[in-house]
């Protein structure tokens, strides 16, 4: 399979309870079928972007301008489960969508959340086959589309929705994945979100962001606790290897910040 192949399989056909779904679900034990057009094209655009801006797909956190706009994320994101969800995380139970390698499946680990609690799904089968590599056992990981969840009404208590939506640049697909989202969260639960404002540079053609007028269109019925988040990378980024205050007072312009970062929650869940 050449690097630009779009994978031929989806996820098992039939629900699965979060509470009895094996540890590792492998799409290529069901029988061909292939993803909708829409997953198809997002699978695509996503691999051609990988290649495009490989060298900035290393993740240099080290460097001071990935490291202060990853760790304010973090800060955004422990703020909103705290809100939300007080004491221990050990009885939650977890789906992050388009997990990727599993970066943030790893840092609710750290936080708390059992293994065996937390289902990650993602399109992409080399992202599951290196998140296999990286997380911990019984973490169950799914090849397949997020767009058409295998799970149950309300299996979740939280549900992680992290640069998502900007990949799916049609409107249909979009608001089938947040209603699968809401779907499969507990009426007390809460979608941790995460998504682009504004266009990234180099990337129009592959991304699309999420207005916030748009977020309360997908998600209808809900209460929503967003806020704008780090000022424009390229600039900040270069501005914060000279001095870490330069990037602080970029960050105190709204207009500037690129991302939106938060919870929401059914409103019916009051």
């Amino acid at each position: 399979m050449s690097n630009l192949e779009i994978p031929a399989t989806e996820p098992i056909r039939r629900t699965l309870n979060a509470k009895d779904a094996p540890a590792v679900i492998d799409a290529s034990s069901t029988s061909p079928t292939a993803y909708d057009p829409a997953v198809s094209s997002m699978i695509q655009n996503v691999r051609i972007a990988t290649y495009r801006k490989r060298k900035s797909y290393n993740f240099p956190w080290l460097r001071p301008g990935y490291m202060m706009q990853f760790q304010e994320i973090e800060r955004a994101v422990l703020r909103a489960v705290s809100r939300h969800f007080q004491g221990s995380l050990a009885g939650l139970k977890l789906l992050d969508i388009g997990c990727g390698n599993g970066g943030w499946i790893r840092r609710f680990v750290n936080w708390g959340v059992r293994p065996e609690s937390i289902f990650g799904i993602d399109a992409i089968e080399e992202r599951i086959a290196e998140a296999r590599r990286l997380i911990p056992p019984g973490v169950t990981l799914i090849c397949g589309n997020a767009a058409a969840l295998q799970f149950g009404d309300e299996s979740f208590d939280l549900v992680v929705l992290f640069e998502c939506l900007c990949i799916m640049t049609d409107r249909a697909t979009r608001t089938r994945m947040a209603s699968e989202a809401l779907r499969v969260l507990r009426p007390t639960g809460a979608i941790l979100f995460y998504d682009f404002r504004y266009r990234r540079p180099g990337l129009g053609d592959v991304l699309r962001p999420v207005h916030k007028h748009e977020i309360k269109e997908l998600f209808p019925g809900c209460d929503f606790h967003l806020r704008s988040i780090h000022p424009f990378p390229p600039l900040s980024r270069k501005l914060a290897a000279i001095t870490p205050a330069a990037w602080h007072l970029l960050n105190v312009l709204p207009p500037i910040r690129t991302s939106y970062v938060g919870a929401i929650r059914k409103r019916s869940s009051r």
